[in-house]
């Protein structure tokens, strides 16, 4: 399972709301860190389990 990166995600999704672009990208790494937990409860990549 793939997901997206927080530079990424701020490239292709504009930002109507935060007062600068570092709050911007901030925000949306705050928020795919629960994307990212949610694909990896154990917090390291599937591929370094395979080795």
């Amino acid at each position: 399972m793939t997901a997206g990166s927080p530079g990424i995600v701020t490239t292709t999704m504009l930002n109507a709301y935060y007062n600068s672009h570092e709050s911007y990208v901030r925000a949306v790494a705050r928020e795919l860190r629960k994307e990212y937990e949610l694909i990896d409860p154990q917090g390291f990549p599937a591929a370094a389990r395979l080795s």
